[in-house]
C-alpha cells in the first residue's frame, strides 16, 4: 500500500519527533476503504523542514493533544500536513501546517482490532 491509499483526516497524533535527520509521526486511526490502522511514518534523511512556512531545526508536539486534518505528497519526496493541536487545561487549539522534503518515506502500519 501507498500513502495515497490511506486517509489520514482526523488520524490522532501519538507522537511527534525528531531522531538525528528523520522525522518520526505515530499516528492512530488512519483510515483505508476497509480498515483503521495504527502507523509510523518515518520521513528519512531530511533537508527541509518548514512550519507555517518558516523553517526549523527541531520538531515536536505542539500540545498534548494533536489531529491530522490533512497529509498528503506534493511530490517525490516532499510531503505537507496539517495538524490541529489542543491543550485542554488551556482551552487553547491552534492549526500548523507543516513541510517535510526528505530522501524516502518508510510507512509502517497494523490493523486496529476492534
Amino acid at each position: 500500500m501507498k500513502l495515497s491509499d490511506f486517509s489520514f483526516h482526523e488520524a490522532d497524533v501519538v507522537d511527534l519527533r525528531q531522531d538525528g535527520n528523520r522525522v518520526i509521526l505515530v499516528l492512530d486511526g488512519v483510515k483505508s476503504a476497509k480498515n483503521d490502522y495504527y502507523m509510523h511514518l518515518n520521513f528519512c534523511d531530511v533537508m527541509r523542514l518548514h512550519i507555517d512556512s518558516f523553517p526549523m531545526q527541531k520538531i515536536g508536539m505542539f500540545y498534548e493533544s494533536g489531529e491530522v486534518l490533512r497529509l498528503s505528497q506534493r511530490r517525490e519526496g516532499e510531503f505537507e500536513f496539517f495538524m490541529e493541536w489542543t491543550d485542554f487545561a488551556k482551552h487553547t487549539q491552534t492549526t500548523k501546517y507543516y513541510e517535510i522534503k526528505c530522501s524516502s518515506l518508510q510507512m509502517d502500519f497494523h490493523q486496529k482490532t476492534t
